[in-house]
C-alpha cells in the first residue's frame, strides 16, 4: 500500500473512532469566531520572524513541560512571560518542535502574512415546527489546499434543534459525524478510500470554493418562533503534505417559522 493510500486508511480510521465517541461538550457562544493566526504571538494577524523566534524561544527557555514532556510551557515561564499561546494548535499547554515546524511551513507557504485563512461560512435556513432542514456549510480557501476538515465543531440549541448529521457535496469525500453532546456537534469531511464507484481512489481531493458540507436539523415541535443561532467553534484543516492549519468560521442561523 502506497503512503497516499495509507493516509487515506488513516484518516477514515480516525474519523470512524470520532463517530464512535461521539463529539467533545463545547459551549456556544452566540458570536462570530475571532480570526486566529497561528504562531502569531503578539496578535498582530501576521506571523512574522520576531514571533518564529518567540516560539522557539519558549520551547528553549521554558521547558519542559509537566511531566518531563519535551517543548516548552505554552503561557511562559519567568525567563519569558507570556510564552506564545497562539502555536499552541493542540491546546494541550505545551509548545513543541512539531508546533515551530508548522510555523515556520506557515510562514513560508502563506505570503504576505504568514497566515493560513481558510473561511468556513455556516448557512441559514427556515422551516415550520416539527420540520426538517438542511443547512449548507460553505469554505472560502484565500489561497490554502486543504483535502482534509477534522473536524468541524459547531454549537446549537438541542430544545429547538436535533441535528441529524451532515452529507459532503464534493465529489470525492465522505462527511462522517459523532454523536453529539447536548449542544454540539463535530462533523469530518475526508476522502473516500474506496471512491463513489466503489472501486479506490488513487489521490487526495483538494477542497473546491464553495459549498462543502449539508447538515440536516429536525425542528422541535414545541420550538418558539423566531431564529436560533448555528455557532461556529473550530475547523482544524489539512493539506495533501500533511501541514497542519486552523480555519476561521462566520456562524449561522435556523429560523423557526
Amino acid at each position: 500500500m502506497g503512503d497516499v493510500m495509507r493516509s487515506r486508511w488513516l484518516v477514515a480510521a480516525l474519523a470512524g473512532f470520532c463517530a464512535l465517541i461521539g463529539a467533545p461538550s463545547v459551549v456556544p457562544v452566540e458570536v462570530q469566531a475571532a480570526v486566529p493566526c497561528f504562531g502569531d504571538c503578539n496578535a498582530s494577524s501576521t506571523l512574522t520572524a520576531s514571533d518564529i523566534g518567540r516560539i522557539n524561544a519558549t520551547i528553549l527557555r521554558c521547558g519542559p513541560c509537566p511531566g518531563a514532556i519535551p517543548g516548552g510551557v505554552a503561557t511562559g515561564c519567568a525567563a519569558l512571560a507570556n510564552g506564545c499561546t497562539a502555536a499552541d494548535f493542540n491546546s494541550d499547554g505545551c509548545l513543541r518542535a512539531s508546533e515551530l515546524a508548522r510555523a515556520n511551513q506557515n510562514n513560508l507557504r502563506f505570503q504576505p502574512s504568514g497566515c493560513a485563512t481558510t473561511q468556513f461560512t455556516i448557512g441559514t435556513a427556515s422551516g415550520a415546527k416539527g420540520s426538517m432542514v438542511s443547512v449548507a456549510v460553505n469554505l472560502a480557501k484565500n489561497g490554502t489546499s486543504p483535502v482534509t476538515v477534522a473536524p468541524l465543531r459547531f454549537g446549537f440549541d438541542s430544545s429547538v434543534l436535533t441535528f441529524n448529521g451532515c452529507t459532503s457535496t464534493v465529489t470525492g469525500k465522505i462527511a462522517s459525524w459523532g454523536l453529539p453532546s447536548t449542544g454540539s456537534a463535530s462533523v469530518v469531511d475526508y476522502d473516500d478510500v474506496f471512491g463513489e464507484a466503489g472501486t479506490p481512489a488513487t489521490d487526495l481531493t483538494v477542497f473546491p470554493d464553495g459549498t462543502v458540507l449539508n447538515c440536516s436539523f429536525t425542528i422541535a415541535a414545541g420550538a418558539a418562533s423566531g431564529a436560533t443561532p448555528l455557532t461556529f467553534v473550530s475547523a482544524p484543516l489539512a493539506d495533501a503534505q500533511f501541514n497542519d492549519f486552523p480555519g476561521v468560521g462566520t456562524s449561522g442561523s435556523i429560523t423557526v417559522l
